[in-house]
């Protein structure tokens, strides 16, 4: 499953003065915070967020003495909104009928990886779990004296980055387009009008996506390159979003978005395996590895570029 790591530098500050603090004093605080109040549950810790009248929020806490912070955050969703069901019936069913919310739930979750020596905070970008945000609330329950503030490291212009690198090439270009229009789709896929109705219905894109055959590249110098990116910049208005996916001398395959403002980086998160031609599911122990190697990867891969932006 395909997701996005960003990337944030975090400064700390004094609640009282609000002055800047050394944010390698970070590793100090947390580590206290953490042995003060965290429990010990299996081979982790886990230390509770929540507030007053909110639902749940949690740090399970599987590395923090050494260079990194490594952790699962989540956040308790209301049961209501999930369903169990027993698929030899189809016989749906609530999740946790009749149990008070206050004592258990269900949470969403994602991790997060903080090097303790640029200040510079990973976390997989999951969609409803927990944002960069919860790490603040580590020091508001349990240390209030500090604060944090997060910046978003920035994407250097994106395309500017390959644009501007040694020796780059393009293997392929994405590009997505309004949709095209009733009379368009009739003409192309030969669909009958209330086909072309029903599928409007919906939610739709238009991609297009061109590469070269017998995976070659699309450009051989730098002229074709950076010819192919301002032609593509020049009609930039017209296109709902555009990248690329080139490399350069340095730097490895991989894509360049002419959009995003914000610096990240894409993981591969598998959900299963498959052994004997049986798909094995992966459990949220599984998951726990496969996480920490993805943030190390994709915080490595980027740490020059992203202490070279972030002046870290």
């Amino acid at each position: 499953m395909g997701k996005k790591v960003n990337f944030y530098t975090i400064d700390l500050y004094d609640s009282a003065s609000h002055m800047k603090k050394d944010y390698l004093e970070l590793k100090n605080l947390l580590k206290v915070i953490i042995e003060k109040n965290a429990r010990q549950i299996n081979n982790f810790l886990v230390l509770d967020l929540s507030r007053e009248r909110e639902l749940h929020y949690v740090a399970d806490i599987f590395a923090y003495e050494d260079e990194y912070l490594f952790m699962r955050i989540s956040n308790q969703k209301p049961a209501g909104g999930y369903l169990y069901r027993d698929y030899t019936t189809n016989v749906p069913a609530g999740v946790l009928e009749g149990v008070n919310e206050e004592k258990e739930g269900i949470e969403v979750y994602t991790y997060a990886l903080l090097d303790y020596a640029t200040g510079i905070l990973s976390i997989v970008n999951q969609q409803s779990a927990p944002t960069y945000k919860i790490i603040n609330y580590i020091l508001g329950k349990y240390n209030a004296s500090y604060y944090l503030d997060f910046k978003p490291i920035p994407n250097p212009d994106g395309i500017d980055r390959i644009y501007n690198a040694v020796e780059p090439r393009i293997s392929q270009i994405e590009i997505e387009v309004p949709v095209p229009s009733a009379e368009i789709l009739e003409q192309m896929f030969g669909w009958s009008a209330t086909e072309i109705l029903d599928i409007q219905g919906n939610e739709l894109k238009a991609t297009m996506k061109l590469s070269a055959v017998n995976r070659r590249l699309i450009t051989d110098d730098e002229n074709e390159t950076r010819g192919l990116i301002d032609c593509i910049k020049s009609k930039i208005t017209e296109y709902n979003k555009a990248r690329v996916r080139a490399k350069a001398t340095g730097i490895k395959t991989q894509d360049y978005s002419f959009f995003d403002e914000n610096f990240s980086y894409p993981i591969e998160i598998p959900t299963y395996k498959i052994i004997s031609d049986v798909k094995y599911y992966y459990t949220a122990d599984d998951l726990i590895v496969i996480y920490r190697d993805n943030l190390q990867m994709a915080y490595n891969e980027n740490k020059v570029i992203l202490k070279t932006i972030s002046n870290r």
